[in-house]
């Protein structure tokens, strides 16, 4: 915030978008206020209370089994942890592009790996 313009903020604005698809919130939302942010609103659930805040759009086939589905294990969580990752406050504690990355090619290779299952 108000440094010179890099990468890390790139990074940082990709989380937000991830933490904003798979809640369904953005970073305006008049409920985050008296400190709270999106950030802070997944974290706080993070990695428990996960299906408490996704966008119920995200609740359906896949992720009926809520927490325990292969799915939200193998992929949900794991991107929600990206998005978490990338959008820190400070710039030294953001991944590097590289790390997200390859990050996102694992994601999608785990979530290939089960939908092909019995195909």
């Amino acid at each position: 915030m108000g440094g010179k313009i890099s990468a890390k903020g790139n990074v940082y604005s990709y989380g937000v978008l991830l933490l904003e698809m798979f809640t369904g919130h953005c970073p305006t939302d008049e409920k985050f206020e008296d400190g709270m942010s999106l950030h802070k609103h997944v974290a706080d659930k993070f990695p428990h209370g996960v299906a408490e805040i996704l966008d119920p759009s995200m609740l359906q086939n896949d992720l009926d089994g809520g927490e325990n589905s292969e799915t939200m294990q193998s992929c949900v969580i794991p991107m929600v942890k990206l998005g978490l990752l990338c959008s820190m406050a400070s710039p030294h504690d953001r991944l590097g592009m590289a790390q997200v990355s390859t990050a996102i090619l694992d994601i999608k290779h785990a979530f290939i790996e089960l939908h092909s299952k019995g195909k």
